[in-house]
């Protein structure tokens, strides 16, 4: 019997993806600034940790929060919350409390019916 995700993902949080460049990394503005598509809320649970983890590059972060929530991707911005609070939509950097996504990490229930996913801010 797999859990029900949205029985433990009842907070709300607010994701904008990292733009993509026509050459399939990704987007920077004239001023070499990262760009971010229109932030979306989602679903999720949001836990304030600080949790010793191996970035992609291979260095030791601690995180600053383990956000448990689906179709994320690294170098995105997480920030808990709704649209309706976000303060700065030309910057989603410059809202208090949005962390760039370090790290994602997934696993599936052993019927593969379900994937878990979990992102490192």
């Amino acid at each position: 019997m797999a859990i029900s995700k949205a029985k433990y993902m009842k907070q709300t949080c607010v994701y904008w993806a990292p733009g993509n460049a026509d050459s399939g990394g990704l987007a920077y503005d004239m001023y070499g600034q990262p760009v971010y598509a229109d932030g979306v809320e989602l679903d999720c649970r949001w836990e304030d940790v600080a949790e010793t983890f191996v970035t992609l590059k291979g260095t030791e972060e601690s995180s600053r929060a383990i956000v448990f929530v689906d179709d994320i991707v690294v170098g995105g911005l997480l920030m808990l919350g709704d649209l309706d609070s976000t303060l700065d939509v030309a910057d989603p950097r410059k809202n208090n409390g949005a962390w760039e996504i370090l790290k994602v990490e997934s696993i599936t229930n052993r019927i593969a019916t379900v994937t878990y996913s979990w992102a490192y801010l």
